[in-house]
């Protein structure tokens, strides 16, 4: 028991990694992930939650892009790495032959 009370006092000196919490609030539905996609239009940043595609947009730098993400929706967002899916259904959306779900909370008319 004494074994365990050590190691449990030693957890508080343990830190998370860079970007640990963002990635945990995306995956609690508390921020929004996103990514840039490289388009014939040049770079395009799309950001997503669990409920669908949250902004889509070209922008000069990822900074831009997460000021006005916040200015305007209202949430935060944390950047990670396209997940396959998220890939194919914006391929299959871009054919045609797919609709990809929209989350439009906090943007205006």
């Amino acid at each position: 028991m004494a074994t365990v009370m050590i190691d449990l006092k030693r957890l508080g000196d343990v830190k998370a990694p860079a970007g640990f919490a963002d990635h945990v609030l995306a995956q609690a539905g508390m921020a929004d992930s996103y990514a840039v996609f490289e388009t014939v239009l040049g770079p395009v940043y799309v950001a997503w939650n669990r409920l669908g595609v949250s902004a889509a947009m070209r922008s000069n730098s990822a900074a831009e892009f997460e000021a006005w993400f916040h200015e305007e929706v209202g949430r935060r967002m944390v950047r990670v790495d396209p997940p396959a899916d998220l890939v194919a259904k914006i391929e299959d959306q871009l054919e045609g032959t797919r609709r990809l779900r929209f989350d439009l909370r906090g943007l205006t008319p």
